[in-house]
C-alpha cells in the first residue's frame, strides 16, 4: 500500500482544525482532527486533548508536520516520534502518549 500524500489544513464548520491528508487528486483522508474532545486519528478518539507548545504548535500540528505518509505503519511511527519527544519535553504525560499512539494503531487507514 501506497500514499503519496500532503497536508491540507482546513476548519469544519465548527472551527475545529481538520488536518486531510490526500493524493492530490479529490480523494482526501481525513486521519487527525483538533477539537474539544481531544486528539481524533482515523476517526477514533482518544480522549487525550491537543497539548499546545508556547508557540501555539500542537501535537496533532507536530505529526502533520511528517506527512506525507506513506503507509499506516509510517503514520504510527511519526505519532510515535512525536509522542516520545512531547513526553521527554514535559508537555505530555506518558500515560496519555501512550493512548494517543494505541489510538493511532488503532486508527483506519485507507490509502
Amino acid at each position: 500500500m501506497t500514499l503519496s500524500a500532503w497536508v491540507k489544513p482546513e476548519h469544519d464548520a465548527n472551527g475545529a482544525r481538520v488536518l486531510d491528508f490526500g493524493d492530490d487528486t479529490t480523494r482526501y483522508l481525513c486521519l487527525a482532527v483538533r477539537n474539544a474532545a481531544g486528539v481524533v486519528l482515523g476517526g477514533r478518539d482518544s480522549g487525550v486533548a491537543d497539548p499546545a507548545l508556547p508557540d501555539g504548535t500542537t501535537l496533532l500540528d507536530a505529526v502533520g508536520a511528517g506527512a506525507p505518509f506513506r503507509s499506516k505503519g509510517a503514520l504510527v511511527a511519526r505519532v510515535g516520534k512525536v509522542v516520545d519527544a512531547w513526553i521527554a519535553g514535559g508537555r505530555l504525560g506518558r500515560a496519555d502518549g501512550y493512548t494517543v499512539w494505541r489510538t493511532a494503531h488503532r486508527a483506519s487507514y485507507v490509502p
